[in-house]
């Protein structure tokens, strides 16, 4: 149970590059490769179903809810060890404020490639009679709803729950596979010392 604070706070601090890795490679990958790029009429109508998951004015908003559904339940699984102590939850909560920060300003400037990421993806996944009717029920006011606000279910306090309970119920199975990784490395590192001391560079 030890290490769940530093286990949670590893996943929290690698969130930022893997999500930026995770929009923006559906773009690279069709400018590496023009004939993954989809059929052009596809791609209209996908970026036409874009345009409600994402809209212009929303984009920003409708992100960073997408964005804090995924880091809610880390933040919560890696903080409640602190709670027992002001001074240490204070730290905690200072940390988790600049972290979002920067994860969120990193978010908002991949805003324009994550819409074409999505327009790209949406067109490559489903056919142009799929993607005719997904615009249809978009263009409804329940389904502009849906495809609007399909990431906030995330943060239902039923869902984040059961979220956290996942979580921490993983960690704790981790448990051993992490300790036999930290000896493995050590008795690695110690057989190398070579590779110790570039690490340590």
């Amino acid at each position: 149970m030890a290490h769940r604070p530093r286990f949670a706070m590893f996943a929290l601090l690698a969130l930022t590059p893997l999500s930026a890795q995770a929009e923006t490679a559906p773009v690279a990958g069709a400018a590496r490769a023009g004939a993954d790029l989809p059929d052009p009429e596809r791609l209209a109508l996908a970026q036409q179903v874009i345009a409600i998951v994402l809209p212009p004015d929303q984009a920003e908003l409708t992100v960073t809810r997408m964005m804090d559904a995924i880091t809610a339940p880390m933040i919560a699984s890696a903080g409640a060890k602190f709670d027992s102590d002001p001074g240490l939850k204070t730290i905690w909560a200072s940390f988790i404020d600049q972290v979002t920060a920067t994860a969120r300003e990193t978010m908002r400037s991949l805003i324009p490639r994550m819409r074409v990421a999505y327009s790209v993806a949406y067109a490559r996944h489903f056919t142009r009679d799929e993607l005719t009717q997904i615009l249809a029920f978009g263009k409804t006011p329940t389904g502009a709803k849906y495809l609007s606000r399909a990431s906030e279910l995330m943060q239902d306090s039923s869902i984040k729950a059961l979220m956290v309970q996942s979580m921490n119920q993983t960690t704790d199975k981790m448990q051993p596979a992490i300790e036999s990784f930290k000896v493995r490395i050590k008795a690695y590192l110690a057989a190398h010392p070579e590779v110790a001391k570039k690490l340590a560079q």
